[in-house]
């Protein structure tokens, strides 16, 4: 049937279709076929057919001019073809309980398929996470979902969406807003006040306008008039998108303990993924995959497409030490083996800046409030930037972290009387690029454009209409009457450097051109601020010209060129911006500010709309580029890897933690540097969630401490003058994850008494495997073993070591409880590896995991059992494991300690010479 069948749809398509070219008519002639074979399997009615193919043809007949009539005709025609018999075939069950059971659907954006014969299916009360690369529709099935325009969507499911654009910029008071969404029956002013205190609310900010919420609160918001609405089926479009690290975690608990409430989530957030998740659907390749077990069960199933933004992203931390590792920070080409990546293109000089490590930008005792308020969001703000600064800004939501981005690069302006060009300085050839948090606030008005047509109209005269048209720069009509009063300056001429003082060419109403004067900034500064702006639109001009202006022209070709840096193709170049997803926006943006080759970069939140693929390729660019970076996020992950500086705003104030970018130390601790204050104010409000997880016997583990330490001590001295520890040296950076298992180090190198015993190489250790270490005696294999128990090199804290190079001591403690004394002095170590990880970076840390599996296996109840069970297996009787360690000999004090170790259990056991004695 399927030839003939093919064969009376071309015929049918030739006839009433003319306007078609060969390549695009083959293309719908096969869809038509599959839709009407597969109407045959299913008895598909005739109305729902033909409902089925114009979905599927019309979008693409559009671009052909094929009017609304003639393709009704078509689909009419195309139906009669076929004559079903029999009902819609029933989808064959599997027992569970589904609250949606979709079967073979399809799904169309435009002229193009993102989903075709797949299924949807969602078990009652579970919740999904969708995952797949941005753009391939992700969104879109939301949104269609949502309008119930998906074929056999059941109408009776209350479904509620909280999407990732927060249209919230209304003035009126939160409450009131509130009020006016689409909320049930019976929801009063007094429920809708106690659900905005359930996610944080306080009293003033209810009262306060909407529009004035940073995107962390408006998302909140959102929420909460989701939980009002008491959804069946609950949809979030990047939940945690601009929320901080409290915020997430409030989010995490509520999700996970909705009862009757099925939910489906998208998120590039892995550890958010991995916490709410207990399924994941896999959205590739037109096709819907399910994965049960959460995110663990996705990554085990599916591990290149989970875990690709990990190596993005050690990829970028390796770049990162080898950039601070070089002189002065230059430029390092990263390998980028064929992934995603964007190339960011070099800023040029500077007039009168010799060093990438000079001042470019400064604020000096900053304060500001806005319009209408007399609280202060910043109090005497003093920080300054490089261009090779990688500086991260992070806080509570609502702290004032956009503000001060703001403030800095000029999109903001304090109304305080103050003059703003004395506490803000940046060098006047400066140019810096900013985007935004939300990707609409550069494409709102021009959706209907290409991206090309955008970078085209957004640059045409050189300077960027994004600042130039900015409120600050435009004059209002009362200075643009001033302007022209006779004797006033009119218009900004030229600029010069005149010895070390920045000097502007001024026309003033009245005078001829040969009578301009020259005058020094400062001077200017004093003049009415309209001079200023005049001032600032000059220098906009200027900036463009030296960033490539008069050389790098505006044609669709250099720009399709500039777009591919970014990953844009030429077919998403040529499409309406209205088309592309979240995360294409988001290239878009970044690739635009990109244009006139900035000096600094100011990001605020870019890791939002961007998969683990594009983040990685952004973390890339970033590493290479040779501008300093700005950036607002609360991704951790991301700023570990790339910050090597924190200001945290708190309070109002900025506490800057720094390290000098020269400096080696800052290379390999930066990360961790910068993420210790993103979780310093965290803490602070985290006290009775982290106490859940700490240990509660911290007198007994002081105890414990104290009745071994001075034996510990002696045998410490003793350590140290067998091992030659003073006259040992070990180098390595580490190159692995910090919370990964296993262990890769780069440029391990050992030397003893001044001699080479081990040359720069790489060092690596696998879980699970057993490594034997063989070489002549004296080439120092066991201080290799002590370099790395004494950890001379940089491990991370949460890979315990247990080096077994002696018997056990001869004391009055039986084997067994030696054995069992031992153990106990691991967990003590393990609760004090918790305590430390929560405290310093919350309790998100993967490393968290390991450490309480390893808790659970180290289970005190079975203690003796599992101990004497050991000590039998060594050779070890009932008396033997009775008797004193002291009356042993040295082959029974190593089989104790033997059993030590293996009771144990630690990421990296060391055995040296384990088989001496035995």
């Amino acid at each position: 049937m399927g030839g003939d069948l093919e064969k009376k749809i071309a015929a049918t398509f030739a006839t009433e279709v003319s306007a078609l070219d060969e390549d695009m008519r083959a293309y719908v002639v096969e869809l038509a076929t599959s839709l009407l074979e597969d109407a045959t399997t299913h008895g598909t009615s005739p109305t729902e057919l033909t409902e089925e193919l114009k979905e599927a043809i019309a979008p693409m007949l559009e671009e052909y001019e094929v009017d609304e009539a003639a393709v009704d005709s078509l689909c009419d025609k195309l139906t009669k073809l076929l004559h079903p018999e029999g009902a819609v075939a029933e989808a064959q069950s599997d027992g569970k309980d589904y609250v949606v059971e979709l079967r073979d659907i399809r799904l169309g954006f435009g002229a193009r398929m993102l989903l075709h014969k797949t299924d949807l299916t969602l078990e009652r009360n579970h919740r999904y996470g969708l995952v797949g690369e941005n753009g391939i529709g992700k969104t879109t099935l939301l949104t269609r979902v949502v309008k119930g325009d998906i074929r056999g969507w059941p109408t009776h499911l209350k479904c509620v969406y909280v999407q990732h654009e927060v249209l919230a910029e209304a003035s009126e008071k939160v409450v009131h807003w509130a009020q006016g969404q689409d909320l049930p029956e019976g929801c009063d002013e007094a429920r809708i006040i106690s659900v905005l205190r359930e996610v944080g609310f306080e009293d003033h900010a209810m009262e306060g306008p909407v529009n004035e919420l940073s995107g962390g609160w408006r998302m909140k918001l959102a929420i909460a008039c989701a939980m009002l609405q008491g959804a069946d089926f609950l949809m979030l479009d990047e939940p945690t998108n601009h929320l901080d690290v409290n915020a997430v975690v409030w989010l995490i608990d509520y999700l996970c303990n909705l009862k009757k409430t099925t939910i489906l989530f998208v998120s590039h957030d892995q550890s958010f993924l991995g916490k709410v998740a207990t399924d994941i659907i896999h959205f590739a390749d037109q096709k819907l995959t399910n994965f049960s077990g959460g995110y663990a069960g996705f990554r085990e199933a599916e591990p290149d497409a989970a875990l690709g933004g990990f190596k993005a992203f050690q990829m970028a931390q390796e770049a990162a030490r080898a950039a601070e590792a070089t002189n002065g920070g230059e430029e390092v080409a990263v390998s980028t083996d064929g992934e995603l990546t964007f190339n960011f293109p070099a800023p040029g000089s500077l007039d009168g800046v010799s060093s990438r490590s000079k001042p470019v930008m400064r604020m000096d005792e900053m304060s500001f409030a806005y319009p209408g308020s007399d609280a202060q969001v910043l109090k005497k703000v003093t920080v300054r930037l490089t261009q090779l600064s990688r500086i991260a800004i992070v806080g509570a939501n609502g702290a004032g972290k956009t503000t001060l981005l703001r403030l800095l690069i000029g999109e903001l302006y304090p109304r305080t009387g103050h003059n703003h060009a004395a506490m803000v300085w940046r060098h006047h050839a400066l140019r810096v690029a900013y985007v935004a948090q939300h990707s609409r606030h550069h494409l709102e008005t021009c959706l209907d454009q290409t991206p090309i047509d955008y970078i085209q109209n957004r640059f045409f005269l050189g300077a960027d209409k994004e600042v130039t048209a900015s409120a600050n720069l435009m004059l209002t009509p009362e200075e643009d009457e001033l302007r022209l009063v006779r004797g006033n300056i009119s218009h900004i001429v030229s600029r010069s450097i005149r010895g070390k003082t920045l000097m502007y060419e001024c026309k003033q109403v009245g005078r001829k051109d040969k009578d301009n004067s020259w005058e020094p900034l400062n001077f200017l500064q004093n003049k009415p601020p309209y001079v200023m702006k005049l001032v600032k639109r000059f220098d906009e001009v200027m900036k463009a010209q030296e960033g490539g202006a008069a050389i790098r022209p505006l044609t669709s070709a250099e720009i399709r060129k500039h777009l591919a840096d970014f990953q844009i193709d030429a077919m998403l170049a040529d499409n309406k911006i209205k088309g592309l997803s979240g995360g294409q926006k988001s290239r878009l943006v970044l690739a635009a500010a990109m244009w006139n080759r900035p000096h600094i970069l100011a990001l605020d939140e870019p890791t939002n709309y961007l998969d683990q693929e594009a983040l990685g390729a952004l973390a890339r660019g970033i590493i290479s580029f040779q501008g300093g970076v700005l950036m607002v996020s609360h991704n951790k992950e991301f700023v570990g890897q790339l910050c090597t500086e924190a200001w945290l705003v708190k309070d109002g104030t900025v506490h800057c933690n720094k390290k000098e970018v020269g400096d080696k130390a800052a290379a390999a601790a930066g990360g961790e540097k910068a993420m210790d204050v993103f979780t310093m104010d965290v803490t602070d409000n985290m006290t009775d969630y982290i106490s859940k997880h700490q240990s509660k016997n911290k007198d007994s583990k002081e105890k414990r401490k104290n009745d071994k330490k001075m034996a510990a001590e002696q045998r410490e001295e003793e350590r140290k003058k067998d091992n030659h520890e003073d006259l040992r040296t070990c180098t390595g950076n580490l190159s692995s994850q910090p919370f990964a298992r296993d262990v890769k180090m780069v440029e391990f190198s050992m030397s003893v008494g001044g001699r080479e015993m081990i040359k720069p190489c790489e060092l690596e250790f696998t879980v699970g495997r057993r490594y034997g270490l063989i070489g002549q005696n004296g080439c120092g294999k066991s201080n290799f073993l002590h370099c790395i128990s004494a950890r001379e090199i940089p491990l991370p804290d949460h890979i315990d070591i247990y080096h077994l190079q002696d018997e056990a001591d001869p004391t009055e403690r039986t084997a067994l409880q030696s054995v069992v004394d031992h153990v106990k002095e691991e967990i003590a170590k393990l609760h004090q590896l918790e305590e430390k990880l929560l405290v310093e970076h919350g309790p998100d840390d993967e490393r968290l995991q390991g450490i309480y599996e390893r808790l659970e296996e180290l289970d005190p109840n079975t203690f003796e059992t599992r101990a004497a069970e050991l000590l039998f297996g060594l050779g070890f009787n009932k008396a033997m494991m009775a008797k004193s360690t002291q009356d042993m000999s040295g082959g029974w004090r190593m089989r104790v300690a033997l059993a030590r170790a293996l009771f144990a259990a630690p990421a990296l056991l060391l055995l040296d010479e384990p088989t001496n004695h035995l």
